[in-house]
C-alpha cells in the first residue's frame, strides 16, 4: 500500500502508521482478552502456510517459464528443477501433516 514510516518517526508526521500500530495492539489485546493461546495461534498459522505453500510455488513456477509474462527473463533449468523440487517435497510434507491429523 506505500505506507511509510517507522518508530523513529513523530506520530503527526506518519499518522498511518501510528494508526496500524495502535489497531495491531488493539487486536492483540482483544486476542488475549478472548483467552486465545498465542503460541497455538502461531502454531496453527504456521500449518495454514505449509498446506498453501505448494499450489503458491507451483504458480510461481507457471509463471516463471511463460514466455507471455516472462518475456526473455523465464526461469532457467536450474531454478525450475529446485523450485519443483521444493514443491514436491513441501506437497509431501503437507499430505503427511493431513494424514497424521485425520488418523487422530
Amino acid at each position: 500500500m506505500g505506507f511509510e514510516g517507522a518508530l523513529a518517526d513523530k506520530p503527526w508526521y506518519r499518522p498511518t502508521f501510528y494508526a496500524i500500530m495502535a489497531l495491531a495492539t488493539v487486536a492483540a489485546v482483544a486476542l488475549n482478552l478472548i483467552g486465545i493461546d498465542p503460541i497455538r495461534a502461531l502454531f496453527m498459522t504456521a500449518i495454514i502456510n505449509g498446506l498453501v505453500a505448494p499450489p503458491l510455488l507451483v504458480l510461481i513456477v507457471l509463471l516463471g517459464t511463460d514466455r507471455g509474462i516472462m518475456g526473455k527473463r523465464t526461469s532457467g533449468w536450474v531454478s525450475r528443477s529446485l523450485t519443483w523440487t521444493a514443491t514436491a517435497v513441501m506437497s509431501v510434507a503437507a499430505v503427511a501433516l493431513l494424514t497424521t491429523l485425520i488418523r487422530r
